[in-house]
């Protein structure tokens, strides 16, 4: 399994209206410049840099905390992956807002 994972992204410049993520995951692995395989790419863009800041975080909270990678290369479905990432938001919301 590739561990290199791109996200692409830039700065909005009053050109974005809605913030909106899309996640690729790859059969095989895409060759980047120097040849550094990539098997998984988060794009996305955002109407603001909080919204920016929070959505990096948070997926890289889920890659680092959660084994998301190793569950995307063993859960190749689209409704597997739905279902972790929904999990995934269930557990990062707790205790926000006096939930615990």
């Amino acid at each position: 399994m590739s561990n290199k994972v791109a996200l692409p992204h830039s700065k909005n410049i009053g050109n974005v209206f809605k913030s909106k993520m899309v996640l690729l995951n790859f059969r095989n692995d895409i060759l980047f410049p120097e040849n550094t395989p990539v098997k998984t790419m988060l794009t996305f863009t955002s109407q603001d840099e909080d919204t920016h800041l929070d959505a990096l975080s948070n997926f890289l909270d889920l890659v680092n905390n959660y084994k998301f990678l190793e569950k995307l290369e063993n859960n190749p479905s689209k409704k597997k992956i739905v279902d972790i990432i929904k999990k995934y938001e269930f557990l990062s919301n707790l205790g926000k807002n006096g939930d615990i």
